[in-house]
């Protein structure tokens, strides 16, 4: 048997079996549907051809070419196949224009056959009949048809590469150009006479070519979606967040636009490659990839990687895809850039660091104030205040309880010494001497301090919970206003417990170069805007008289050891105030 009637048979043979299946992985799908329906038409094509070459007689060939008349269809197939893969498809879905797409095909073949005048009586070659066009303003309009329902689709799918931004669509579009074309071209030259007759052979083997072409572009580039839901390919080409669709086996489907722009990877360098390739896992999740995907990803903060390395921080959520029987077949990533809020928020924290650190100037220069005024009018006032103490002092004793003038007596000898009291308090800010400095242990400052409050404790039930460190180096402190300190935060987290019961714990640990301490109550708390102002002097939540001196005191105490002192807390969950000391020489 002739090579090329073999070509012919197997191009009728593979024709057939591709139209079929690619129509019943997706009936519904235009492109599948066109391409089905140019497949049949094709494969019909191949086995009149087939029957008309090997015919036994001029007579049978003449009856084959009489029945191969439904041929011209294949040319508005091609363009309409040719205008839904360039999503140029919507004209036709008028009734109107879509009849006068098809229209003149119909036309064309109802001519050939009730008249055959395209065609000359069969010619022969060795070993098979040849068709050869009967030239006359028939066959002219039906080239001047052809060659423009070819170079529409040369067009569309030229114009088609060039704008589209997605690199495996150029692929597919390539791929439909190279093969589709080739065939047409081929048919043209041949039914064209311009060659001899033999280039018919070069026909059948280019028919033979074109299914190969086409099912190297299913396998590799997915043209008819066969793995994944038509619909997904409109979600992907119009959605702006990243699209991942991957396989049960983490193997990468198909990427949108965005992934593809963003990550500057081409789409043959991600279809087919196994997911991690576009993510830049930390060291936690870098042995644990699968699990990332199938239970983390849930508004999962992670950083995808481009090309040359650099990281896109996103917002990824993974879920699957499942067949009728509820089997899980791909899994799909929809990521959301985040890049432009990480830097927002990192903005917002640089702006709150700068707040931060002019209240601490702010608060830095009131305590600077409150130590001027105290250091300047403390003398002035302790003279006086002596001598009237005195007097008061000196009159009780000659007075009877029972005395009118002995409580007035009274109320002025307490207030005297409250308004000491106060200015010994005062004068805090203003004095600090490092020769009063000794290496001491924290844990034993605090030890002290817990003595120190065994009184407000006492028949309650408010227990202390000890949490040391004991390998702490010692530190430089003054022991008294130490003690002082945290003597006064420990009677405010007493008196913080509501009921009289509660715990507090105590905790120290060595933080790089500092030695921490965290006082942790799990009293009634302290509002959000009373936390801001919780160190400055004056200032109380306390509804019983007090000067508002205790946590400014505390603060300054830490604040001339070098030190940081933080407050954290919640109405009704409780407070932490937090103490760094320097393991450092003091300046």
């Amino acid at each position: 048997m002739n090579l090329f009637l073999i070509f012919s048979f197997i191009s009728f043979v593979v024709y057939l079996i591709l139209g079929v299946s690619v129509y019943f992985h997706a009936p519904k799908q235009s492109l599948n549907k066109v391409f089905a329906a140019l497949c049949i038409v094709a494969s019909y094509i191949a086995i009149t051809d087939y029957m008309f070459s090997s015919a036994g007689s001029v007579e049978t060939a003449a009856q084959w070419l009489k029945i191969r008349f439904l041929w011209p269809f294949v040319i508005p197939l091609h363009l309409h196949f040719v205008l839904i893969l360039t999503k140029k498809d919507k004209v036709l879905d008028n009734p109107i224009y879509f009849a006068l797409f098809y229209l003149p095909a119909l036309i064309i073949s109802l001519v050939q056959f009730y008249s055959g005048i395209l065609y000359k009586t069969p010619g022969m070659e060795p070993g098979m009949f040849i068709m050869k066009l009967n030239y006359s303003w028939v066959s002219g309009v039906l080239l001047v048809w052809i060659n423009s329902m070819l170079f529409s689709s040369l067009y569309f799918c030229i114009r088609f590469i060039i704008e589209e931004k997605i690199e495996i669509e150029k692929r597919k579009a390539k791929i439909v150009l190279i093969g589709i074309s080739s065939v047409v071209l081929t048919s043209i030259i041949s039914e064209s006479g311009i060659f001899n007759a033999g280039i018919s052979r070069l026909m059948y083997l280019s028919a033979t070519l074109f299914p190969m072409i086409f099912g190297y572009a299913i396998i590799k580039y997915k043209i008819f979606n066969l793995t994944s839901d038509p619909i997904m390919k409109k979600i992907m080409s119009t959605i702006s967040d990243y699209i991942i669709l991957m396989d049960k086996n983490f193997k990468i489907l198909a990427v949108n636009h965005v992934v593809i722009e963003t990550l500057a990877y081409n789409a043959d360098e991600i279809i087919g490659k196994k997911f991690h390739v576009l993510f830049a896992f930390s060291k936690e999740e870098k042995d644990d990839k699968n699990n990332v995907i199938l239970e983390k990803m849930k508004n999962y903060e992670i950083n995808l990687k481009t090309k040359n390395g650099r990281r896109v921080p996103v917002l990824m959520s993974s879920s699957f895809m499942r067949n009728k029987t509820g089997e899980a077949t791909n899994i799909l990533l929809i990521g959301k850039d985040i890049g432009n809020v990480k830097n927002l928020r990192e903005k917002l924290r640089q702006k709150e660091k700068i707040l931060q650190l002019q209240t601490k100037i702010a608060l830095s220069e009131k305590m600077a104030s409150v130590g001027r005024l105290a250091g300047g009018i403390a003398h002035e006032i302790n003279n006086p205040l002596t001598v009237t103490l005195g007097y008061a002092q000196l009159l009780l004793k000659n007075k009877d309880k029972t005395d009118p003038d002995y409580k007035k007596l009274k109320e002025i000898a307490d207030q005297s010494v409250r308004c000491k009291m106060l200015i010994e308090k005062l004068t805090v800010f203003s004095r600090f001497s490092g020769s009063q400095l000794k290496e001491e242990n924290i844990n034993e400052l605090i030890e002290m301090a817990i003595n120190a409050v065994k009184s407000l404790t006492a028949g309650k039930s408010i227990k202390i919970v000890r949490k040391y460190n004991n390998k702490l180096p010692d530190i430089l402190a003054d022991r008294n206003q130490l003690v002082y300190a945290i003597t006064n935060l420990l009677e405010n987290a007493c008196e913080a417990m509501e009921e009289n019961s509660g715990v507090i714990e105590i905790l120290t640990e060595k933080e790089d170069n500092f030695v921490k301490i965290s006082i942790i109550d799990n009293g009634i708390g302290i509002k959000k805007d009373s936390v801001e102002v919780i160190f400055e002097p004056f200032f109380t939540t306390k509804t019983h008289k007090q000067a508002g001196l205790g946590l400014s005191m505390c603060y300054e105490i830490v604040k001339k050891h070098n030190g940081e002192m933080l407050c954290k807390s919640k109405p009704e969950k409780g407070s932490i105030f937090e103490i760094m000391l320097p393991l450092g020489l003091m300046e």
